[in-house]
């Protein structure tokens, strides 16, 4: 169980962000020993002006990126796998996928 003091100054963290960014809305949770423990949706969405809900559906542009690169690196030096393997070792969609040209290198982790 999580002390309510600590869930109220979180709640405080995210409310004074939200005011002090001029954010339209945000949703944040707590997870504990891979529970959720906590979840708060606050302000009002762009689309449709609904109000924020812990399970509202954001558009996160390309920040997947970053979180995938930054996996990648994780695994990289847990030495689980090599930025110069093929990537068609972890994507086999792209084992058949046509080449740009015949000269073309190898795509690997490290060109994605």
């Amino acid at each position: 169980m999580v002390d309510p003091h600590v869930l109220a100054a979180v709640d405080d963290v995210f409310s004074t962000f939200h005011s002090d960014a001029h954010a339209p809305g945000l949703a944040f949770g707590i997870v504990v020993d891979g529970a959720l423990v906590h979840a708060v949706g606050e302000g009002i969405g762009v689309a449709g002006n609904q109000p924020i809900a812990p399970d509202s559906i954001f558009r996160i542009a390309s920040m997947t990126k970053s979180f995938t690169a930054a996996a990648v690196l994780l695994l990289r030096d847990a030495g689980q796998l090599s930025l110069d393997e093929p990537a068609r070792m972890y994507v086999p969609e792209l084992a058949g996928a046509p080449w740009n040209s015949d000269d073309s290198p190898a795509l690997t982790l490290r060109r994605l």
